[in-house]
């Protein structure tokens, strides 16, 4: 190339060849290339998890859950055999990228896409989900015990569905669980007091089933619980005083039951309580 030569303010000749960089200038873009490559990977990296195959192990369990399921609209058509390398991809299901570049399924979002069926036993080899919603597909049966397995759930809403039988106690063992959602079923039997366990648990909905018995002192213990729905149930005996202990209560909704007894007068200084509902009941008190 032809030599060219120019002078600098510090009176120090530089000279470069028409086909290269300054020095400096070359080194900032390498350095600008450098970090343009890393982003272009994490980048690929969350449009690519999409397509990124699961175990065997996780598809064979999304497909057995979805043969239990009534579709007649198809809305599941994507969920076939065969399809691990896109199964990501299927309606209603998010992955998660591990750091051994593998993908595991980390939530099903499938309110109201379905008209019947139950919650087979496989769910519970699904590890990673943390979000389940599951709401509004008229699903009857029993909530399976496998549910329990799913250490590492945040949200299990279940709601607006026609399941029977009784709350599991396996529910205790998810203790990342902040959202349970139950209301609007069938569901009869004694509230488990092993649902106390739920410490990280700020919502707790088993309202409009027909659940009896006493409500468990234990539930005083759950100190993160901003709302809990008991509504519409058969409930009896009194208002347990250790629900007092809910500090961090926001609504507190016991109506429509056959409780009876005198109201704890501690819930009533209850300093973050913004809605109590307890008529509809036998109760004394003020």
């Amino acid at each position: 190339g032809k030599e060219i030569k120019g002078r600098l303010s510090s009176s120090r000749v530089v000279r470069v060849w028409d086909f290269a960089l300054p020095p400096n200038a070359m080194q900032a873009r390498l350095l600008l290339f450098l970090a343009l490559l890393l982003l272009l990977q994490q980048f690929s990296g969350m449009l690519t998890a999409s397509g990124r195959a699961v175990t065997e192990r996780e598809l064979e369990a999304l497909l057995a859950v979805k043969e239990k399921w009534h579709d007649p609209e198809g809305n599941l058509a994507t969920w076939v055999e065969g399809g691990r390398n896109s199964s990501c991809s299927w309606r209603g299901i998010t992955c998660e990228t591990l750091a051994d570049n593998s993908s595991r399924v980390a939530s099903i979002s499938l309110s109201g896409f379905l008209q019947g069926g139950i919650l087979s036993s496989s769910i519970g080899e699904l590890p990673g989900l943390r979000i389940l919603n599951l709401s509004s597909n008229g699903f009857g049966g029993h909530i399976p015990a496998e549910i329990g397995q799913l250490k590492n759930l945040t949200s299990l809403d279940l709601s607006h569905n026609n399941f029977t039988g009784d709350i599991t106690p396996n529910i205790s063992s998810l203790h990342s669980l902040k959202i349970l959602r139950l209301n609007k079923n069938s569901l009869n039997g004694k509230i488990p007091w092993e649902l106390s366990n739920l410490l990280s648990v700020t919502e707790m909905n088993l309202g409009f089933n027909q659940l009896e018995g006493a409500i468990p002192y234990q539930l005083g213990n759950l100190s993160s619980l901003h709302r809990l729905f008991l509504k519409h149930n058969s409930l009896s005996g009194s208002i347990p005083e250790e629900l007092s202990h809910l500090h961090a209560i926001q609504s507190l909704m016991l109506d429509r039951n056959n409780l009876s007894g005198e109201i704890p007068q501690q819930i009533g200084r209850l300093s973050n309580l913004l809605y109590l509902g307890i008529q509809n009941n036998s109760l004394s008190g003020s």
